[in-house]
């Protein structure tokens, strides 16, 4: 990965394994970087001849740094706390951190834990598992976050997807990082390149069952999956391969990854990923929808302007699954794209999924 400065000089880092990004200069020889590694979105220095610094200590996850003289302003939040601004020395003399608008935590009711998982192949993943204060009286549903991207994991607050309202309704949430997510080093990475079925997917069904059978407080009986972008593909690919699970919320997701990459405006990525749409490497990214026993219920949603995934997908999937007797039920937004933007649609999906997870794993089977 090469950086160039306004005056020339190059600076060219040695193969990093969190994927180092850079941000702003400090100086006229330092560059600062993100790169996500386990759960965080760290900021470290790059020199110009390629060394890199360890983390500087910042708490939670940065998402933007802007530099003036030997200050950077950043901005850090985490999955439990929103954003705020720090003030971080980056001179040579003592660290400390001052904060500004400081963000509080005091409307949130609930716990954060990290939850590694070991493959049978010895490769290991984590996720985040959101649950509500205190111990439960009987075990909780559990919800599956499945993370867009694909090389992205789960470690801002984020205001479309946050765990914390339906933690305060009972749920257990487990956020995952399957392969190909940020923050495990290139092998992560390579090992989901072109495989989604056979490792992604395939390693997310053995994280999900690994991590709710060694927790007591986890329901296994009753599991939704959710998502969206990849995380909708992925959702929908659980539930072709897991029978346990009981509700899939799908947000611009698909299923014929060929048809999707014929016209989508990412069709450069796909390219690259999978070749051609013709390509017989397409089926190791596609789901048989008749995986999808009658027992589990489909919520689809999915915006008319969305150019990553064209909405026939989502019609698509729905007169199949409904064609076959799943309860398939579908939310078309016809002024939003690939993202639910606008507050009204957002808080109209919000109380769907809730109503849904309220209907479908009220009770332990």
């Amino acid at each position: 990965m090469v950086f160039v400065a306004g005056d020339g000089q190059r600076v060219k880092t040695a193969d990093h394994d969190d994927w180092l990004v850079p941000h702003a200069w400090h100086g006229d020889r330092t560059v600062l970087c993100l790169g996500e590694h386990d759960g965080r979105r760290l900021l470290r220095r790059v020199g110009l001849d390629g060394q890199v610094s360890a983390p500087l200590e910042v708490t939670g996850s940065v998402s933007a740094v802007t530099v003036t003289g030997d200050e950077a302003l950043v901005v850090t939040s985490a999955i439990s706390r929103p954003p705020e601004v720090v003030a971080l020395p980056l001179g040579d003399g003592p660290v400390s951190v001052t904060g500004y608008a400081p963000a509080t935590q005091d409307f949130l009711e609930g716990r954060l834990v990290r939850r590694a998982f070991t493959a049978p192949d010895g490769s290991s993943w984590s996720g985040w598992l959101c649950l509500p204060p205190g111990e439960p009286a009987s075990p909780l549903p559990v919800l599956v976050w499945c993370h867009g991207g694909p090389v992205v994991s789960w470690t801002d607050w984020s205001w479309r997807w946050n765990p914390w309202p339906l933690v305060a309704e009972g749920y257990a949430v487990l956020m995952i990082d399957p392969p190909m997510s940020a923050g495990y080093g290139r092998d992560a990475v390579s090992r989901g390149w072109g495989q989604w079925l056979t490792e992604i997917a395939r390693v997310a069904v053995q994280q999900v069952r690994g991590i709710i059978a060694a927790d007591p407080v986890l329901d296994g009986t009753r599991v939704a999956v959710m998502g969206a972008s990849l995380g909708g593909w992925l959702s929908i690919a659980l539930a072709t391969m897991m029978p346990e699970i009981r509700l899939v919320a799908s947000h611009a997701g698909w299923v014929d990854s060929a048809a999707v990459a014929r016209t989508c405006d990412l069709h450069w990525h796909w390219l690259r990923e999978y070749g051609p749409p013709g390509d017989p490497a397409y089926a190791r990214a596609t789901a048989s929808l008749s995986g999808v026993g009658r027992s589990t219920r489909v919520l689809l949603s999915h915006g008319v302007r969305d150019g990553h995934v064209p909405v026939y997908e989502a019609l698509g999937i729905h007169r199949e699954l409904t064609a076959g007797g799943v309860d398939a039920r579908l939310m078309i937004m016809p002024d939003e794209g690939h993202s639910i933007r606008r507050t009204g649609n957002a808080l109209a999906w919000f109380r769907w999924v809730r109503d849904a997870c309220a209907e479908t794993l009220k009770e332990p089977q």
